[in-house]
């Protein structure tokens, strides 16, 4: 009976405290551990929640032409098979938010798939050896490193890789456009990205 009472008490108490916002939600976890309740705040973001988040530790930033940018809000890597990467950095959980993906693949002459470790790598092998994929989304605009477009090769350096976390470097050019499929660059904005850098979890 003590118990349930003690529950109730908090529940009431969470109600009465926990601010309400237009853009978060708060989700409430309630403990009871014999006597005593610990109540945690887990913040939840909906669609159109933005920011970064200060407590991580966690990042994908850069400069590009000229102005900085960092994504923390939401970061991580996928590593689903020998040789296949994806890095991700964004600034909310919407689907449509500024943010960075990076996508790899490493393979060998003979096309076996070799797994993505401390190196360098590069997008200007359009065989698919060591290829490299990098979308950068900024104001509904997705900005892509093209090869055959830019001319210039888009380097990525993974300085360090273990179970838990991947971090590295990256620099290149950018464009946004529409005329990808005929590679006819007269149509097509770039973008200069210098200072990249990312560490971020598994």
């Amino acid at each position: 009976m003590k118990k349930l009472l003690l529950t109730l008490l908090a529940v009431i108490a969470v109600f009465i405290i926990t601010p309400v916002g237009l853009t978060s939600c708060t989700k409430t976890v309630v403990e009871n551990h014999d006597t005593t309740i610990i109540i945690h705040h887990d913040t939840t973001i909906i669609a159109g929640d933005t920011g970064s988040n200060s407590n991580s530790p966690y990042y994908i930033k850069g400069t590009i032409n000229g102005v900085d940018f960092k994504y923390n809000y939401t970061t991580g890597a996928i590593n689903p098979a020998v040789g296949l990467m994806k890095i991700y950095g964004k600034n909310s959980y919407d689907v449509n938010a500024d943010g960075v993906n990076i996508n790899m693949q490493n393979t060998d002459a003979q096309s076996v798939w070799l797994p993505i470790t401390v190196g360098t790598y590069s997008d200007s092998n359009l065989s698919g050896i060591s290829s490299l994929g990098f979308l950068i989304s900024q104001g509904g605009k997705t900005y892509a490193n093209v090869y055959k477009i830019n001319k210039q090769p888009f380097i990525l350096k993974i300085t360090a890789i273990d179970s838990a976390t991947v971090s590295g470097t990256y620099s290149g050019i950018v464009s946004y456009g529409s005329p990808y499929s005929a590679y006819d660059s007269s149509a097509v904005v770039s973008k200069v990205i210098t200072n990249g850098s990312f560490y971020v979890p598994f």
